[in-house]
């Protein structure tokens, strides 16, 4: 699970680098326009606009503006560290167990039966956010939920 974690922590930082580098607009729709103002550019309030016939399509994608991007990625990442937090506790009550062998305290076992049990409740929901990127090249078929 660990290359599913890493692939998920790239690819919601590839979608924070492109919501940040449109970041400080305004993003609207009416009449059939898309419009985004305000900076990058340098000026005052330099606008894009683009025409889009089709009313649902420009909501849609006014509403997929930057700062929503950004704070849905964030919480979504909370969800990746949780299960890496999870992760790294069960390993290292793992770990001690197979050091200590027939002397593993009762502490260590309840420790990676408690993690093990939360990362297999986390393990689900990380598969179904990989599915987002099951387009990229690096998305394997194994992590299908």
């Amino acid at each position: 699970m660990d290359d599913l974690v890493w692939f998920l922590y790239a690819r919601l930082d590839d979608d924070a680098r492109a919501a940040r580098s449109a970041l400080g607009r305004e993003w609207l729709f009416g009449a059939g326009w898309l419009i985004a103002e305000g900076p990058p550019g340098g000026s005052e309030r330099p606008r894009e606009v683009c025409e889009i016939a089709d009313e649902p399509t420009g909501r849609y994608i006014a509403r997929q503006n930057p700062a929503r991007v950004l704070r849905g990625g964030a919480a979504l990442k909370r969800i990746v560290d949780e299960y890496a937090e999870t992760a790294r506790r069960r390993d290292t009550a793992v770990g001690r167990i197979k050091e200590r062998g027939e002397r593993a305290s009762q502490e260590d076992l309840d420790a990676w039966d408690r993690s093990q049990y939360q990362a297999g409740i986390l393990e689900g929901p990380l598969r179904l956010l990989a599915l987002t990127y099951a387009d990229h090249p690096d998305y394997r078929d194994t992590w299908r939920p």
